[in-house]
């Protein structure tokens, strides 16, 4: 009977995640383009707005099942109180606890860097073009994290005697992620090299931590552990020494689901582990030069 026992939760926890991808990769798959499909019209979609935005929702969907609960998912803008502010993002995911809700009357949502873990671009067929953009964009997020504002206040215990610094510290810096049908670009060559081209205006610290195409597999990173073994990675630097992570093309021949669960686990631990800060609203408010009248003492006046 105990042995019936350890066996069990991994038996019902795989198939409940197996359960969930198959959900997911049907719904991005198939049933959106039943829902929008028409062979009347060039691009062959009736209401690509509608059809892009269903692909959002049931992507942030399906990532909500890999999530503590304190986080949400939504799209919009990241901002920072330099001024900073990110084009429109698919997916953001941030910390409820913390993000206040700004809003324009456009019904424009707005996050503070500080309470955002990750952000994510949706595309269908990716081509080179769509690549590169929607690194960029991501990579765009990734610079307004430089400066973060307040102390931090969530961070993981194992950075108690660390500085904030997200070039070197990969949970000091946000999760960013690509979602796409399949590739329609070949990668398969030289990753470097695209890679090094497509990134060239960008700190190696700021480049992707995982593209996920469902059709072609998980792109992602690896390195050499402390004892040699080479190691799978979520982020492209190694914490504190910075070192520069190779990539690495997780392939679904052989099990199906093997990208979708790293990439899933990847985001999980991120999230939990991420840094956060409470925004200083004032901070963002407040701008250009301001004229301050200090009230005297009550004692002081004559």
């Amino acid at each position: 009977m105990d042995s019936l026992c350890e066996n069990m939760p991994n038996d019902t926890i795989n198939a409940l995640i197996e359960e969930r991808i198959d959900s997911f990769k049907s719904a991005f798959l198939q049933t959106a383009k039943v829902l929008f499909r028409d062979d009347s019209k060039q691009n062959k979609l009736k209401h690509p707005g509608e059809f892009g935005t269903y692909r959002e929702a049931v992507t942030a969907d399906f990532l909500s099942a890999f999530l503590p609960q304190r986080f949400q998912i939504d799209s919009g803008f990241v901002v920072n109180c330099d001024g900073g502010v990110s084009r429109q993002i698919d997916i953001v995911v941030y910390d409820s606890e913390l993000s206040p809700p700004l809003e324009s009357r456009q019904r424009q949502r707005f996050f503070p860097i500080e309470t955002v873990v990750a952000v994510g671009e949706i595309r269908s067929a990716l081509t080179r073009e769509r690549l590169i953009d929607g690194l960029h964009r991501l990579s765009e997020v990734k610079r307004l994290r430089e400066g973060l504002g307040p102390a931090p206040t969530k961070r993981w215990w194992g950075l108690t005697n660390r500085n904030y610094d997200p070039a070197t510290i990969s949970f000091d810096q946000v999760f960013t992620f690509l979602v796409c049908s399949h590739f329609d670009c070949d990668l398969s060559l030289s990753m470097k090299s695209t890679f090094d081209e497509i990134y060239g205006n960008f700190d190696f610290h700021q480049r992707h931590n995982a593209i996920l195409s469902l059709a072609d597999g998980l792109l992602h990173y690896c390195g050499a552990g402390h004892d040699g073994v080479e190691l799978d990675a979520s982020f492209p630097v190694a914490p504190v020494s910075g070192t520069r992570f190779r990539n690495k093309w997780i392939r679904p021949e052989g099990n199906e689901y093997l990208p979708l669960k790293v990439f899933a686990s990847n985001l999980f631990m991120h999230a939990c582990h991420c840094t956060t800060a409470a925004p200083d609203l004032g901070e963002y408010s407040v701008t250009g030069k301001h004229h301050f009248v200090i009230d005297t003492p009550a004692s002081e006046v004559t």
